[in-house]
């Protein structure tokens, strides 16, 4: 699908999403911008939509097929900057947002608002009869709650982690994901005193 940037950690600065949520429509956007002249070569009317059958000419063939690849990302570059989260708009939404109100009430917006649209996904995708919306529809509601969730471990253990060679102590009976901003690493915590571990240890 193309459209999530996936990050190694939560960045908090919204000059580091947006640049990094950019850069997937940016490169739709430089495909498109290259194959214009390209197709505009081939053919008068590059976005004469009634005419995208392939051709039987090789000349023709090659026209279709840089067309359809162009439209392909026209469409992907409109569809992911959606402000739908966590695709690339949605991000590029918090971003913004958190200019304005603080990266923790930017994200519960942005995923409020991502929530909307994957309603919208689903009654499209019903109407339409396209169910790979609805599963898109489905990605976006959890990728959505997996974000809350790992804000609100870290907002609740900041500061109250004691990192050492071996390892993050827990300060609490505490089970799952949360951010060392010593290690700047995930953490996560079993129940009761089983160790924490990461996947990305130093």
């Amino acid at each position: 699908m193309g459209g999530v940037a996936r990050l190694e950690r939560m960045s908090e600065d919204p000059f580091e999403e947006l640049v990094i949520s950019l850069a997937g429509p940016a490169v739709n956007l430089l495909i498109f911008l290259f194959l214009l002249p390209i197709c505009f070569n081939f053919s008068p009317a590059p976005f004469d939509f009634e005419n995208l059958s392939p051709p039987n000419s090789l000349s023709g063939s090659l026209n279709h097929y840089l067309k359809m690849l162009m439209f392909s990302n026209l469409g992907l570059l409109v569809f992911n900057l959606l402000p739908i989260f966590p695709m690339d708009g949605g991000r590029v939404l918090r971003a913004l947002l958190n200019l304005a109100v603080g990266f923790s009430n930017a994200t519960v917006i942005s995923v409020t608002l991502g929530n909307l649209g994957a309603i919208f996904l689903v009654l499209l995708g019903l109407f339409s009869s396209n169910y790979i919306l609805i599963l898109l529809a489905f990605f976006v509601f959890i990728a959505g709650r997996q974000e809350l969730m790992m804000l609100k471990n870290k907002r609740n253990f900041d500061g109250n982690f004691t990192s050492t060679p071996y390892g993050t102590s827990n300060p609490g009976n505490f089970s799952g994901m949360a951010w060392d901003p010593q290690r700047k690493i995930w953490v996560h915590f079993g129940a009761g005193n089983t160790p924490p571990f990461s996947n990305n240890p130093e």
